[in-house]
Parts: structure tokens; C-alpha cells; sequence
């Protein structure tokens, strides 16, 4: 662990903690715990920037297109998972609906109104969490999976 690392950045600079890592081309990633210590951020994921305050400025880093990731299917990536590799699957159960207040560097969200909530109320019994398993049918179908070797996570 390398400690009290400065990073500048223009007109901002920082000290953060690092871990010695082959990073293939980026010089550094600043994670979760950089974020949290940023407090209430902005985040435009279509133009790639943060925006925050810190010591009175804002701040907005920019990111590179370059190092975004393009969409892969499920079963395209677990092709080219190597043993090496790691990864998370989230799965969001709950949005809530927050109001602007004077603290507050976002608009008021508007999702009542919005056509995915349209669609969430047209379907909330499908989103609804199970209490019990469903009854036992009468006719029972089956899904015969291949005999795939395991790759382990």
C-alpha cells in the first residue's frame, strides 16, 4: 500500500492511498473510498464527467471515451472469462424518489412521470417479492442443460 500519494489534476490536487497494480495503460484508479470522500456528486454518464466541490471550487473531471466498455452478452463474456478474471452482477430492487433541497447540487428526479414508472405500475405484480414457492403443476417441463465444463468465478 502506498500511502499519501498526491494526484493533481489541473487546479485540484489530492492525497489518497494506492495499491501497487498493473493497470495496463491507466495510471491510476481512483475508487469507492475517493468517491465517498467527495460527499454529493454530479455525474453525466452519457458525457463521461464528475462534478463536485472541494474547498469552495467545482471541480469536474472528465473521463475518456476510450476507456469505456461496449456491451457484451452474458454468454459472450463468460466465453472469454479467463480463471484470473473478476466481476460483480448487480441487480437493482428498489428506486427512490428524492426531493431537491438546498443542499442538493440535482434537480428533483421526476420519476412518477416517466415511462419507465409507466411501466413499472402496468407490471408491478411481475416485480412483486415471492412469499412462498409457487404451487406444484400438473405438467412439469424440464430445460435439458449441455454437459459445459464449469468455469469457476
Amino acid at each position: 500500500m502506498y500511502e499519501n500519494v498526491e494526484i493533481q489534476l489541473k487546479n485540484w490536487s489530492s492525497k489518497e492511498e494506492f495499491l501497487p497494480l498493473e493497470l495496463g495503460g491507466v495510471d491510476v484508479i481512483l475508487g469507492m473510498q475517493w468517491l465517498h470522500s467527495l460527499g454529493v456528486t454530479v455525474v453525466d454518464w452519457k458525457n463521461l464527467t464528475l462534478t463536485f466541490t472541494m474547498d469552495g471550487k467545482l471541480i469536474c473531471v472528465k473521463g475518456y471515451p476510450s476507456l469505456t466498455k461496449a456491451r457484451i452478452s452474458l454468454k459472450s463474456m463468460f466465453k472469454t472469462w479467463g480463471d484470473q478474471d473478476e466481476g460483480f452482477l448487480i441487480e437493482c430492487r428498489a428506486v427512490e424518489v428524492c426531493e431537491k433541497s438546498e443542499h442538493s447540487m440535482t434537480e428533483t428526479l421526476h420519476f412518477e412521470t416517466s415511462p419507465v414508472h409507466t411501466v413499472l405500475k402496468q407490471f408491478e405484480d411481475v416485480f412483486e417479492w415471492l412469499e412462498k414457492l409457487p404451487p406444484r403443476r400438473e405438467i412439469e417441463h424440464h430445460i435439458h442443460l449441455k454437459d459445459v465444463p464449469t468455469q469457476s468465478m
